[in-house]
């Protein structure tokens, strides 16, 4: 059996108990490792009790037979539950670190790799171990329970809590590092009214690139920006990758995903975290394809309520051609002809949503009257910002 890593201790943590029954809690009050003292009911107490709770259920797990390399992991994780508590203990205090849960993380995945997939609910039973095993998994969820609901009222060590968000902001940086460019619209990105980025890693062509934004923008540091839309892409870009605005965030693009599908409407599924897409094609197969139906649900939604899309299909991909048949580049239609609906910004409420939902489902029960579009006006470049159309 593998020698388990020696517990580490803080002198910062207090001293070690001499008297078991101090009589000091006697009013219903208990102290803390840095010496103030609570209410023996309070969330920090609690989180505390049900730390030390799982701790003690491990114990009792390792007392029956267990394989060598889960009674060591075990032991390490009884180690990292009295870091945990003493962290709880202290206000403000660190011992649980990032790299505890990446192992954590290493070993769960290592272990579960050669158990067949999990097709129902197993019901606490069998072994001794196992049963015993249920108790402390159990024991586990009412711990992480108690200390999320502390963190809601209280400064916690956001490490073992933020650990999914700082992997995921690891992540982020290795796609970048392993990019040689990337452009990012800040509207969708940042959370910021207007701008976007260019990143470029080759010195010589940012050096051409800065030379012709001076040009037909601004200088490099700002870009024609106004200092309020730079600081609102500063913040953004931190702010877009906290986990409570990704749940918000993707919950509101399904739910209105849903109530859409719900309502007859055909869109691409499943939604994703940034927009709806409608097929177009098959909300309106009276309307062929030269005569541009994603364009004619674009403008239907804004006649009906005021909702702003953007066509992708035949418009955005057909090319340029002197007819109103704009075919795609290898002389076919492109094989999608859907509309976006972007859901950029944090400010979209719940109101919102709804709102959208309502135009969507009126959009449905108008779409036998939806008309097809001509392109009168077809410029060079960029077609599907400036082209202008009548219906047919």
């Amino acid at each position: 059996m593998k020698s388990l890593p020696p517990r580490r201790y803080d002198a910062a943590m207090g001293q070690r108990l001499t008297q078991i029954a101090t009589r000091t809690g006697d009013d219903g009050s208990t102290g803390l490792g840095d010496g103030t003292r609570t209410r023996k009911d309070a969330l920090r107490i609690h989180a505390m009790g049900d730390v030390d709770e799982l701790n003690s259920s491990l114990g009792v797990l390792l007392a029956e037979p267990l394989p060598d390399d889960v009674r060591a992991l075990l032991g390490v994780i009884q180690h990292e539950l009295f870091n945990l508590g003493g962290e709880l203990s202290i206000p403000g205090y660190s011992l649980l670190k990032d790299e505890a849960v990446a192992a954590l993380d290493a070993a769960l995945a290592h272990h579960n790799a050669a158990l067949p997939r999990l097709a129902e609910f197993i019901l606490p039973a069998g072994t001794r171990s196992a049963a015993l095993a249920h108790v402390s998994r159990s024991v586990a969820r009412r711990a992480e329970r108690a200390v999320v609901a502390l963190a809601a009222h209280e400064a916690v060590n956001q490490a073992p809590l933020a650990n999914g968000k700082k992997v995921f902001e690891r992540s982020m940086r290795d796609m970048f590092d392993l990019a040689d460019g990337a452009t990012i619209s800040a509207k969708k990105d940042g959370l910021s009214n207007t701008g976007g980025l260019l990143l470029l890693r080759d010195e010589a062509l940012l050096y051409r690139a800065s030379n012709l934004l001076i040009l037909t923008e601004g200088f490099i540091t700002y870009g024609g920006l106004a200092g309020r839309d730079l600081e609102a892409m500063a913040q953004g870009f931190k702010a877009v990758v906290h986990e409570d605005y990704l749940a918000y965030r993707i919950r509101s693009v399904e739910y209105v995903g849903e109530r859409l599908a719900a309502a007859g409407i055909p869109i691409m599924q499943p939604p994703a975290g940034h927009a709806i897409y409608i097929d177009a094609a098959a909300l309106c197969p009276g309307i062929p394809r030269d005569r541009f139906p994603g364009q004619a649900v674009v403008c239907a939604l804004y006649r009906i309520g005021g909702v702003r899309a953007v066509e992708i299909g035949s418009v955005m991909f057909g090319k340029q051609a002197p007819s109103a048949l704009v075919h795609g580049t290898d002389g076919s239609a492109p094989r999608l002809e859907l509309v976006r609906l972007a859901m950029p910004r944090r400010v979209y409420t719940q109101s919102h949503m709804d709102y959208v939902v309502e135009v969507g489902s009126e959009l449905g029960a108008r779409r036998d009257q939806l008309r097809g579009l001509r392109m009168v006006h077809e410029p060079p470049v960029l077609r599907h910002f400036t082209a202008r159309f009548e219906e047919a």
